[in-house]
């Protein structure tokens, strides 16, 4: 068993209005399968503890679109007048 946050966001404003720890069974091993089978039973576990909740795994290894686009690897933002990876801007800092 580990246990990893879940971030929920505030629908007065902007930003995160809880954050929640949550347990689960962790499958090691660095392959995608194992990553995304982490994902799963992450997301299980969310949606055993809080039932209407619909979880987001912004990843490169989210099973859903949106979380893939919105992954560090993917997002840009302006830096030093050029287009750069969050990720890329976080690993240089």
């Amino acid at each position: 068993m580990t246990a990893r946050p879940a971030f929920f966001p505030s629908y007065e404003g902007v930003g995160v209005d809880d954050t929640r720890s949550f347990e689960f069974m962790w499958n090691p091993g660095f392959a995608f399968s194992q990553k995304q089978k982490n994902v799963l039973a992450l997301h299980s576990s969310i949606k055993n503890g809080i039932p209407n909740c619909r979880p987001l795994e912004i990843s490169s290894k989210s099973m859903d679109e949106l979380g893939v686009r919105l992954s560090a690897f993917n997002l840009s933002i302006p830096y030093n007048g050029d287009l750069s990876s969050v990720e890329s801007v976080f690993q240089a800092s």
